[in-house]
């Protein structure tokens, strides 16, 4: 399966479970219509096949091995205030999206502070919409307001918002493959 614009050939559907293999190729564009072949060869410490680009394909780009467990993401609410992601520790709110993690940018929501009592998530934050679900975790006792325009706006893309404490975000994020996650998650009250 190709990974659309990426370069990237995902065949871990043919070789099992336990690892997910890629090639790097060329963006679909450059490369043309060219298949791949699989062929059972038996990668020492890894498994029975090898991946080799068919007799008119160009030069392969890297083999990937990569366990599906390194593709999961870890995370943990450390403390009042501290999160831990993937080892790191951050102080701060933050992103994550697609695996990649930022700051939160709070500034867009200031202007509604007064109304909710506290920094809300507004629509008009950097918003990590692109996939099917977006986790976030509302802080340590739950208490970040979402206004309901991120809730309209999640509607009508058709994205599953789900809103829960932060502890309890960490745990679903923790089953999700790095590339599937889409959060963000408030570290204090």
């Amino acid at each position: 399966m190709r990974d659309e614009g990426s370069g990237i050939i995902d065949i871990s559907w043919r070789l099992g479970r336990e690892h997910s293999y890629r090639q790097d190729f060329p963006p679909a564009d450059q490369l043309g219509a060219r298949p791949l072949s699989v062929h059972r060869r038996g990668i020492p410490g890894v498994g029975d096949y090898l991946i080799a680009p068919c007799p008119a394909a160009p030069p392969a780009g890297r083999l990937v091995v990569e366990p599906r467990e390194a593709r999961r993401m870890r995370a943990r609410l450390l403390t009042f205030g501290s999160i831990e992601i993937d080892g790191r520790r951050y102080d701060h709110d933050i992103v994550i999206e697609r695996g990649a993690v930022r700051k939160r940018g709070k500034k867009p929501s200031k202007p509604y502070r007064d109304a909710y009592g506290h920094t809300p998530l507004s629509a008009d934050e950097e918003t990590p919409w692109g996939g099917r679900l977006l986790i976030v975790g509302t802080g340590v006792s739950g208490s970040l307001p979402i206004m309901p325009e991120v809730e309209r706006e999640a509607l009508r893309r058709g994205i599953e918002l789900v809103v829960v404490p932060t502890a309890e975000a960490c745990r679903l994020i923790e089953g999700l493959d790095r590339r599937d996650v889409r959060a963000i998650l408030h570290v204090t009250c």
